[in-house]
C-alpha cells in the first residue's frame, strides 16, 4: 500500500478541490502534504489529521489552481500564504472562524520549512486585507444616492464622491482638495491630481461626466468641488458627510470606490505603467493587494500569452 493511499485524508482533501487528476499525480500531492503534515504535528497541538486538512486544502490551491511546484520555498512563503487567506476569504471557501486557524498553522509551515534568512515577514490581515470593489448591482445604486440627499448641497457633494472615487478612482484627501482649476474638458473629462510624487492626469470613466459637468457648471476658478466652493479644508468632511447623508441601499466608501475603478482598470486590460501612473502608486508590488478580485484564468484569457510585441 501506498504512502497517499495509507492516509486517505490528504487524498480527498485534493479530490474534493480540484479537476480530476492523475493517480500519479494525486499520490505525490498526497505524499508531500503528509510529510509536511507529520513534520509541523511534532512541533504543534493540532493532530496530523487536522494539519492534513489544512495543508492539504492549501497545496490545492497553491498547486493545483495557481499552479506552483511542490517545492516548500516556494509553496510556503509568506507572501503565497496571505494571498491564499485572501482568496479564500473573498470567494467563501473558509469559515471566518476558520481564518486564524490556517493562517497559524501555515505561518508555523514556512518558519518550520523555510530559512531564517528567506523567509519574509508576514503582514497582519489588516494590513493586507483590502475592501471589496462594488458588486455592479452596487454601482447601479449610486446615482440614486446622489439624487436622493436632503438638500441641494449634499446632493452635490454626493455627486462630486461618485464622480471622482469610481470615476476616476481618487483618494478620499484628493478629492477633497480638488479645485475647478483641476479640470479639463476637452473631448472628455481629465482631471489633474497633485500629491507627494508631483502631477498626473486621469481620465473619468464617461457614464460619470454628464452628472459630473453639471456639478461644475457653475464652478469657477480656485473653487472647490467637493462641497462649498469657498470653504476650509477639513480632514475628515467626506467621512462627516457620508455618516450623515442617506445611504440604506448603498454604504460609500471611498477605499471602496477606489479599489474598484483600479479592479475595473485591471480588468479592462490597462498596460501596468498607464495603471500605475494615473493611480499615483510608485511600485508594482502594490497591485498585487488586487489581483483577488479579478476573474480566475481561463483557457481563453491563457491564449494572450502567445502574442509577441517587441518595443
Amino acid at each position: 500500500m501506498s504512502n497517499a493511499e495509507s492516509q486517505p485524508g490528504a487524498r480527498n482533501t485534493m479530490t474534493d478541490t480540484h479537476p480530476p487528476v492523475s493517480e500519479l499525480v494525486l499520490s505525490e500531492v498526497a505524499a508531500f502534504v503528509q510529510t509536511v503534515a507529520r513534520l509541523l504535528a511534532s512541533q504543534s497541538d493540532y493532530t496530523v489529521a487536522r494539519l492534513t486538512t489544512i495543508i492539504g486544502k492549501y497545496v490545492a490551491w497553491a498547486h493545483g489552481i495557481r499552479g506552483l511546484p511542490l517545492a516548500e520555498r516556494l509553496l510556503f512563503d509568506t507572501k503565497v500564504v496571505d494571498l491564499y487567506i485572501r482568496d479564500s476569504r473573498i470567494q467563501g471557501k473558509l469559515h471566518p472562524s476558520s481564518i486564524g486557524t490556517y493562517r497559524s498553522v501555515l505561518l508555523r509551515v514556512s518558519e518550520v520549512l523555510l530559512p531564517r534568512d528567506e523567509a519574509t515577514q508576514a503582514r497582519g490581515l489588516s494590513a493586507n486585507a483590502l475592501l471589496p470593489p462594488y458588486s455592479a448591482e452596487e454601482l447601479t445604486h449610486f446615482p440614486t444616492w446622489a439624487l436622493g440627499q436632503r438638500t441641494d448641497l449634499m446632493g452635490q457633494k454626493a455627486t462630486a464622491l461618485m464622480c471622482l472615487g469610481l470615476g476616476c478612482g481618487l483618494r478620499a484627501r484628493e478629492i477633497n482638495t480638488l479645485r475647478r482649476e483641476d479640470i479639463e474638458d476637452d473631448n472628455g473629462i481629465i482631471v489633474t491630481v497633485l500629491d507627494e510624487n508631483g502631477a498626473r492626469r486621469v481620465p473619468m470613466l464617461p457614464r460619470y461626466e454628464p452628472a459630473f459637468r453639471k456639478l461644475i457648471e457653475s464652478r469657477r476658478s480656485g473653487d472647490f468641488i467637493f462641497g462649498k466652493p469657498e470653504r476650509e479644508v477639513r480632514r475628515n468632511a467626506i467621512s462627516e458627510f457620508v455618516a450623515v447623508s442617506n445611504c440604506h441601499r448603498v454604504k460609500p466608501n471611498t477605499y471602496r470606490m477606489r479599489t474598484t475603478w483600479i479592479v475595473g482598470r485591471l480588468a479592462s486590460g490597462v498596460d501596468l505603467p498607464t495603471l500605475l501612473e494615473a493611480a499615483g502608486l510608485d511600485r508594482l508590488e502594490k497591485l498585487g493587494d488586487y489581483i483577488p478580485y479579478l476573474a480566475q484564468p481561463t483557457p481563453a484569457t491563457f491564449a494572450g500569452l502567445t502574442k509577441d510585441v517587441v518595443r
